[in-house]
């Protein structure tokens, strides 16, 4: 975890939930404040609870995607190097699809596709839509679903996106978003607001990132996690629409349908 998002450190309820486990391949919900895999520091992470809750040695544990310390939501794991295989060649043949939810600073587009190439900065841990000789091809498919009251009054209206990744870059759904004028909230690193205030003036602070990988499809199966609480309430906060919650979840929306590939 590194010291930038210590304001997401990991607190003893932020547990681990597996949510299903079938022929070596894991689905976990992943707390905000964890990181998804064990830094130098030693901090909790994921792949340590899981290993713990199912007597396993770390090392067999691959994470087949990684979720930013401050982001939540459903992550798989594979547990063999068979599983591992089985998921790698879901995601080629274009049949590992992941659907994020998130809140955001900005209005956007209906519907639209990001396809800034990204270059990340190991040293500072931090990803950029610059052009340079390192960038590489990055693709986002996104749904504005609907729109709430600012986070503050200075701000634009709030919001709700419906993400998916085609690519994996590091901080890639942060990156596109603040790129094209609609932070997330709660991710200070790329300009999004760390609070929010209510009707009656007082301010409150963001637990996380308002991030949330709410499923996974690969071949015929499906793992979801329920909403992030944070983000539920937060949208209820600014007088967002409690169906469009729904409506982001769903899986025919037109420019991140399944069929259309990740």
């Amino acid at each position: 975890m590194t010291a930038s998002f210590r304001r997401y450190a990991a607190r003893e309820a932020a547990r681990v939930q597996v949510l299903s486990e079938r022929g070596g391949i894991i689905a976990v919900n992943k707390p905000a404040a964890l990181s998804t895999e064990p830094d130098r520091r030693g901090d909790d992470s994921v792949l340590l609870q899981v290993a713990e809750a199912l007597r396993l040695p770390p090392s067999r544990l691959h994470a087949i995607s990684r979720l930013d310390v401050g982001v939540s939501g459903v992550l798989l794991l594979a547990a063999d190097a068979r599983a591992r295989a089985k998921l790698l060649a879901a995601r080629e043949r274009g049949q590992l699809v992941r659907r994020y939810c998130g809140l955001a600073a900005g209005i956007l587009p209906a519907f639209g596709e990001w396809n800034d190439a990204l270059s990340h900065d190991g040293r500072k841990n931090r990803t950029l839509s610059l052009p340079s000789p390192s960038s590489r091809p990055a693709l986002t498919r996104y749904a504005a679903v609907a729109q709430a009251a600012p986070a503050l009054p200075e701000l634009a209206p709030t919001s709700l996106l419906a993400l998916s990744p085609v690519s994996g870059r590091t901080h890639q759904l942060r990156v596109h978003a603040a790129a094209h004028g609609a932070p997330l909230l709660g991710d200070r690193k790329y300009g999004g607001p760390m609070r929010r205030a209510s009707a009656s003036g007082a301010i409150t602070s963001f637990s996380q990132i308002m991030l949330h990988a709410a499923w996974v499809r690969w071949d015929e199966e499906q793992t979801s996690a329920p909403l992030a609480v944070e983000i539920v309430e937060t949208w209820r906060a600014l007088n967002g629409e409690p169906a469009a919650l729904e409506r982001a979840l769903a899986g025919t929306l037109l420019a991140i349908r399944p069929e259309q590939g990740p």
